[in-house]
C-alpha cells in the first residue's frame, strides 16, 4: 500500500451501527501523533434518504433469533438425556455470513452516514487540515467471516471431477485416467494456496453474492491435521461505507478527499496485538506466546486467540455484550479456551465499551500468570500527552486503520493487507474546480488568442518575405528615381503594343497563304484513310472546292464526305469490266486560317505578355520591369 508523506494526515474512521468515530493522525519525528478525535451519533438513513425516526425493523431482521434456539433445557426421561445444555451461538459452527444469504424475506438495505462524515471533514478543514487521506473500518455486524481449510479445496476438486466423469459415463465416453485420479488418495496437504483457489473454496461454502475484489484472506495457524487455514473477510450487502462514498461523490459542493482502504476489526486487533507483543519483547522468546484479545461491545463480543503472531481462532459472540458482567465474559472466554485447546495464555489484551476496569480486574484474577493490558494503551499519544481514557473505545479501531497509511514505522509486517473497498471508489475523486460555463469561456478565449497569435506570425512572415525581395534588388536599381523607373515601364509597354499591332498586320497578310497546300494535304490524307476511292479532278469555286472522283462502293463515298466535311452533289453508277464504279461530285468548304508557324508565334507572344503583366502587378514590379528593360 502506498504510504503518506510526513506532512500528510490520515483520517481513520470507525463506523458502527450507532456512531461514527474518527482519529486524525500525522507522522512527527518518526512516530504517529493523534491530532484530533471525532465522534458523531448516526441517524438512520436508507440509501441516502434521511429519516427523522430511527426504526429498528432492519436491525432486528439482521440479528438471528436466539430466543428459542440459544438455550434449550430438557427435563425427564423422554429425551436423549435428562439435562441438555446447548449454546449454539458460542460453540456452533461459525456462521456469521447467514445475514447475507438469499432468502424469501426482505433484503436489508445499507444505511449511509454522509451527514456525519461531512461534518467531520468540515471540522478538519476548519482546523487547517484541508484534505486528509481517508481509511475506513466497519464493525463485525457488517462483515462476514468464514474459516477455510485447504483440505476442503481438494475435496471440492475431486467432487467436480467425479461429476464430470459421471456425465461422460452416461454419454458412453468415460475417461479412464480421470476415473483413476478420482480414486487416488488425497495425499499430503499443499503448503501454498493461490488466491483463486481460496475464492473457489469460498464460493462453494458461501451461498450469497461475493465480489472477488472485496474479499481478503487472513492466514491462520495450521489445523491439527496439518491443513492450511485462512479466515475469509468480506463485506455484507448492508455495509455502509461504499454507498456513503457514492452519495458524497455525487455531491457537487465539495470534492471528497482520497480514500485508500476499508478494513475489518479482526485484522486491526490482530495488528495491534502484534504491536503489543513486539513492544513487550515477547516475540524474542523461544516458545511462541499465546495471546488472547477480547473486545466487548454493545452489540457483540469478539475473541481472538493468537499463537505467536498468527491467528489461531476467531469467534464473534452476539449474545455476549459489554453490558454483561465481567465474570460472565471471563467464563465464556475460558469455555472457548478449553474448547479450542489453546493452552496457557501469556498475554491478554482487552477493550470494552462498558466497565473496562472491572473487566481488566476479572481477567487478572482468572489469568493470574498472564500480562493483562488494555488496547487503549496502544493508541498513539497527542502532542500534549495521552488520550483521555473516558473517550469512546471505537477510536481504537479508527486509530489502527489510520496507522496503516503512515510510513514512519513499517506497519506492513504488522497489519494484514485487508481491503474490502472496490477499486473504483479508491483514490482521489476527479472533479473540475469550475463550472461548465467557465470552461466554455476559457476555450473561446484560448481559440481567440490562438487565432491572433497565428495571424501575427503570418504577417511577420509576409513582411520578412518583402524585406528579402527588397534586399535582392541591385543597389543601382534601389537607389534609382521612381519616375525614371516608371518611364522605363511605360516605354516597354508602348513597344510591346507596337509589336502586337505589327503582328496583327502580318497575320492579316498571311491568312490563307497556305490554303491550297493544307487542303491538298488534308484531301490526300483522308482519301488514303478511305480505301477504294480516288480523286480525279478538283476545282476551286469561291470559298469551296469542287471535287470529282470515283469509288468502288457507295459507303466509301459517304465515309470520305464525312471526313472532309464535304457535301455530295451527285453520284452515278457504272460498270467497268464487270466491276461497280461510283462516280461522285462533292463540294468541300475552304476556311482561311493562319499558318501553323504564325499561330505558334502568336501563342508565344501572348504567353510573354501575360508574364509581364503578372510581374508588373506583383510587389517586386520595379525589379521585374527594370530587369526586362535592361534585357530589351
Amino acid at each position: 500500500m502506498k504510504k503518506l508523506k510526513s506532512t500528510e494526515q490520515a483520517l481513520g474512521i470507525m463506523v458502527t451501527n450507532r456512531a461514527v468515530h474518527a482519529v486524525l493522525l500525522q507522522e512527527q519525528d518518526g512516530s504517529p501523533v493523534v491530532l484530533r478525535t471525532f465522534t458523531r451519533q448516526r441517524a438512520t438513513r436508507v440509501a441516502g434518504q434521511p429519516s427523522a425516526v430511527n426504526t429498528l425493523t432492519d436491525a432486528g431482521a439482521a440479528l438471528p433469533d436466539t430466543t428459542d434456539a440459544d438455550v434449550t433445557i430438557q427435563f425427564g426421561s423422554g429425551g436423549p438425556s435428562s439435562s441438555d445444555l446447548f449454546l449454539a451461538s458460542e460453540f456452533g459452527a461459525l456462521d456469521t455470513e447467514a445475514d447475507d444469504r438469499e432468502g424469501p424475506g426482505p433484503r436489508l438495505q445499507a444505511t449511509t452516514f454522509a451527514l456525519e462524515l461531512g461534518d467531520i471533514l468540515a471540522e478538519c478543514r476548519d482546523a487547517g487540515y484541508e484534505s486528509p487521506t481517508l481509511a475506513f473500518c466497519v464493525g463485525a455486524s457488517e462483515v462476514s467471516h468464514m474459516e477455510l481449510k485447504v483440505v476442503e479445496l481438494a475435496r471440492g476438486r475431486r467432487k467436480a471431477e467425479a461429476r464430470k466423469a459421471e456425465a461422460a459415463k452416461k454419454e458412453g465416453a468415460a475417461d479412464p485416467a480421470a476415473e483413476a485420479r478420482r480414486k487416488e488418495p488425497a495425499g499430503p496437504a499443499p503448503t501454498k494456496v493461490s488466491r483463486n483457489d481460496l475464492l473457489d473454496l469460498l464460493r462453494e461454502q458461501h451461498t450469497g453474492e461475493i465480489k472477488d475484489e472485496c474479499v481478503s484472506f487472513i492466514p491462520m495457524t495450521p489445523s491439527e491435521e496439518g491443513f492450511l487455514r485462512y479466515l475469509a473477510v468480506f463485506p455484507k450487502s448492508t455495509e455502509p461505507v461504499a454507498p456513503t462514498l457514492v452519495e458524497m461523490r455525487a455531491q457537487k459542493t465539495r470534492r471528497l478527499p482520497p480514500v485508500r482502504v476499508l478494513d475489518a476489526e479482526v485484522s486491526l486487533y490482530l495488528g495491534l496485538a502484534r504491536l503489543a507483543l513486539d513492544a513487550a519483547g515477547a516475540l524474542e522468546a523461544e516458545t511462541p506466546p499465546n495471546t488472547l484479545v477480547v473486545r466487548a461491545g454493545i452489540e457483540d463480543t469478539q475473541v481472538l486467540f493468537l499463537k505467536g503472531t498468527s491467528l489461531q481462532h476467531f469467534e464473534s459472540l452476539r449474545s455476549l455484550t459489554a453490558y454483561d458482567s465481567p465474570e460472565t465474559i471471563c467464563s465464556r472466554v475460558l469455555l472457548l479456551q478449553d474448547e479450542y485447546g489453546s493452552g496457557e495464555v501469556q498475554h491478554v489484551l482487552l477493550l470494552s465499551e462498558e466497565h473496562e476496569d472491572g473487566l481488566i480486574d476479572s481477567f487478572e484474577m482468572f489469568f493470574p500468570e498472564a500480562r493483562v493490558q488494555s488496547l487503549w494503551d496502544l493508541l498513539p499519544p497527542t502532542p500534549s500527552g495521552r488520550l483521555d481514557a473516558r473517550q469512546p473505545r471505537g477510536l481504537v479501531a479508527a486509530a489502527a486503520v489510520a496507522m496503516r497509511l503512515l510510513q514512519g514505522r513499517s506497519y506492513d509486517a504488522v497489519f494484514e493487507d485487508v481491503n474490502m473497498l472496490v477499486a473504483r471508489l479508491q483514490g482521489r475523486q476527479f472533479r473540475l474546480p469550475v463550472t461548465w460555463d467557465v470552461v466554455a469561456m476559457a476555450v473561446v478565449l484560448f481559440c481567440t488568442v490562438f487565432f491572433f497569435v497565428g495571424r501575427y506570425f503570418s504577417n511577420q512572415h509576409e513582411i520578412q518575405a518583402y524585406r528579402d525581395r527588397l534586399r535582392s534588388i541591385p543597389p543601382e536599381l534601389a537607389d534609382a528615381n521612381v519616375q525614371e523607373l516608371q518611364a522605363r515601364i511605360d516605354s516597354m509597354q508602348a513597344a510591346y503594343a507596337q509589336h502586337m499591332r505589327a503582328l496583327e498586320v502580318m497575320d492579316s497578310l498571311l491568312v490563307g497563304s497556305d490554303l491550297w497546300s493544307r487542303k491538298l494535304d488534308e484531301v490526300v490524307d483522308q482519301a488514303a484513310g478511305v480505301r477504294g476511292i480516288w480523286v480525279s479532278r478538283w476545282e476551286p469555286t469561291g470559298n469551296a472546292l469542287d471535287l470529282q472522283g470515283n469509288a468502288t462502293s457507295r459507303d466509301r463515298v459517304v465515309s470520305f464526305a464525312e471526313r472532309v466535311e464535304g457535301e455530295i452533289l451527285s453520284l452515278a453508277f457504272s460498270e467497268i469490266r464487270d466491276w461497280p464504279v461510283y462516280t461522285f461530285r462533292m463540294k468541300v468548304p475552304l476556311r482561311p486560317e493562319l499558318p501553323e508557324v504564325t499561330r505558334y508565334l502568336r501563342e508565344q507572344a501572348a504567353a510573354a505578355h501575360l508574364a509581364r503583366s503578372e510581374a508588373a502587378a506583383s510587389p517586386d514590379a520595379p525589379l521585374a520591369s527594370a530587369t526586362l528593360d535592361e534585357g530589351g
